[in-house]
This record gives structure tokens, C-alpha cells and sequence, in this order.
């Protein structure tokens, strides 16, 4: 799975942040290109609809660990 082709979902599960990497083709995953760049030319966000989407058990990442000891990810990252 390249990375420029997927989307990457927060999910809550018992209290804790975990990130989903979705295959860009997944079924029951939508992106709408709906995003108005005037003024931003290298940014890109529109609309993403996730509906029964399966994800795989490989494709969870605990995120919340990121953040229970010193890391890059931040305000100065």
C-alpha cells in the first residue's frame, strides 16, 4: 500500500486514539473533491465519507503512545 494513496482516519477505542490507514479504493470510502484552495495552492482537504468501511488489523496504529513520552510531533515538529 503506498502512503501517497492513503487515507488516514481517527478512531476512539476504549478511551484511547488510534489512527486507521484506509486503502485510497476501499469500498464504502468517498472522496469528494470539494475543497476550495483560492489562496492556498499547495493544501488539499475535501470532504472523505467513510461507511462500513473495513479496515485491517494491521492498518491500526495505537496513536495515543505518541504522546506518553518525548517526541517530535507537534507545535515544532
Amino acid at each position: 500500500m503506498s502512503v501517497a494513496h492513503v487515507i488516514a482516519d481517527d478512531a476512539e477505542r476504549d478511551d484511547t486514539l488510534h489512527v486507521e490507514y484506509v486503502p485510497r479504493d476501499a469500498p464504502g470510502l468517498t472522496v469528494v473533491d470539494d475543497w476550495d484552495g483560492m489562496g492556498q495552492r499547495t493544501t488539499a482537504s475535501g470532504t472523505v465519507r467513510l461507511e462500513s468501511v473495513p479496515v485491517a488489523a494491521d492498518c491500526v496504529v495505537p496513536h495515543h503512545l505518541t504522546f506518553q513520552g518525548p517526541q517530535l510531533h507537534g507545535g515544532v515538529a
